[in-house]
């Protein structure tokens, strides 16, 4: 089906809108511009895993914004985004209400949380407008707290609060893993400067290990939708999957890929942790150590989420990192 584009600037520029979304969607993306630059959609990274991109919004779809279509209009990126961001801020927070929930299982009293419900379906899309999350901080304890599990929900916490922080936790993995159109577990905060950033708690406790669990879960999803991806267009590639381990006695979370010797040059994931598969035995080093001895076996590619050309190591290197482990 062809779809009647606007020829000129004028005629768009009044109906884009920013969208955020995982670095691997839309899935045909990576493929489409690989093969044909001009269909490569414009976008920019927002926070790891996640980018920034721009829709036109039409009455019966959203077309995502491509290099052609720059050409096109005789723009530049950076004049997609700044309309984008005009035509969404009159709606900042539409549709921005306290909403209780008892939440957790046994909780005695309602947790209250800012709920962006604007059900235009760019609920998300708020977080990317410049110190939007950033606004709440003076009417909160300590930093606002955001999450956006999937494309429509939008919810804003204290970090200083104790249980409204373990209600976003909550709501952010059950959201995320059975949403139709996920976006992150994470939870998101601001830096000193009003950027949205991965929240980090400032204490060892378990908000962190569960925040920490969350990063390495969406990047395990992306590594995994990227594997497939990449092997639709390749099915003889050697792209090793990213797998995701939990400690139980800990809670602790680290990502950890195969490497093996058997597949001659691999699309290697940087995960936290790499097996070293040789007809040796096999070995499980850190990303660290990888990186120490062994930068000289890997060729970044312009792959995201970030996957290096790796050559397996020579004797001496393969020594160097198994002594390591």
């Amino acid at each position: 089906m062809d779809i009647p584009i606007p020829e000129t600037w004028s005629e768009v520029q009044d109906r884009l809108l920013p969208v955020l979304r995982r670095c691997t969607e839309p899935a045909s993306a990576w493929a489409l511009g690989h093969s044909d630059p001009s269909q490569a959609i414009v976008r920019r990274p927002f926070a790891p895993f996640l980018n920034e991109l721009v829709v036109l919004d039409l009455p019966d779809l959203r077309l995502y914004i491509n290099r052609g279509h720059l050409a096109q209009w005789g723009v530049q990126p950076e004049d997609v985004y700044r309309a984008a961001h005009t035509n969404l801020l009159p709606a900042a927070t539409t549709g921005l209400h306290l909403r209780c929930d008892y939440g957790a299982e046994g909780r005695q009293e309602p947790v209250c949380l800012l709920h962006l419900d604007a059900e235009d379906g760019y609920e998300s899309s708020r977080l990317l407008l410049r110190g939007w999350l950033h606004a709440f901080s003076s009417s909160m304890k300590g930093h606002p707290l955001a999450t956006v599990p999937a494309r429509g929900i939008l919810l804003v916490g204290d970090s200083a609060e104790d249980a409204q922080v373990e209600a976003l936790l909550e709501i952010a993995w059950q959201a995320f893993r059975s949403a139709g159109g996920p976006l992150s577990p994470v939870l998101y905060s601001t830096d000193g400067g009003g950027r949205v950033i991965p929240w980090e708690p400032t204490v060892d406790t378990t908000p962190s290990t569960q925040t920490r669990a969350g990063e390495r879960l969406l990047a395990a999803y992306e590594y995994s939708e990227q594997r497939e991806q990449l092997l639709a267009n390749d099915p003889q590639a050697a792209v090793p999957p990213v797998t995701l381990v939990r400690t139980r006695a800990t809670g602790q979370s680290h990502t950890v890929c195969r490497w093996s010797e058997a597949d001659g040059e691999a699309l290697l994931p940087h995960t936290d942790r790499v097996i070293l598969a040789s007809e040796n035995g096999e070995t499980e080093v850190s990303w660290g150590a990888i990186a120490e001895h062994a930068a000289g076996c890997l060729e970044e590619t312009d792959h995201i989420p970030t996957r290096f050309r790796a050559r397996w190591p020579m004797p001496k290197t393969y020594r160097q990192l198994t002594d390591s482990s």
